[in-house]
């Protein structure tokens, strides 16, 4: 009995500190979205009209939630407050592309957050 007492103390301490480490991962997060949307350059300069609308969308969604947002919620999200011809494949092949020249970092598969530097 005391053997398993220990080690479910263990694994709580464990919880506990990996609850704080990602509550602080979140708040980087946050914090680095609202410099982006509220300081320092106001994002990359060099991208073109739908690359620009697609970083601040997710530069939006990481202030707004703490998490990367994957495809399906930055299409969401583009189609809600830009209603155009653009299909949902150019939205997602414009992703690739951001990600391929490095203004965006996929953390996991389908999900995207901007590259801190």
């Amino acid at each position: 009995m005391g053997r398993l007492q220990e080690e479910i103390r263990y694994l709580r301490g464990r919880v506990a500190r990996l609850e704080r480490e990602n509550a602080l991962l979140k708040a980087a997060i946050k914090r680095e979205a609202a410099e982006i949307i509220y300081g320092r350059d106001g994002g990359h300069r060099d991208l073109d009209g739908l690359e620009r609308v697609l970083y601040a969308i997710v530069v939006r969604h990481l202030h707004v939630y703490g998490k990367p947002p994957s495809y399906r919620d930055i299409i969401k999200a583009y189609f809600s407050a830009y209603p155009s011809h653009v299909s949902p494949e150019t939205v997602t092949r414009t992703l690739r592309k951001m990600r391929e020249k490095g203004v965006l970092f996929s953390p996991s598969n389908g999900y995207f957050t901007v590259k801190l530097e």
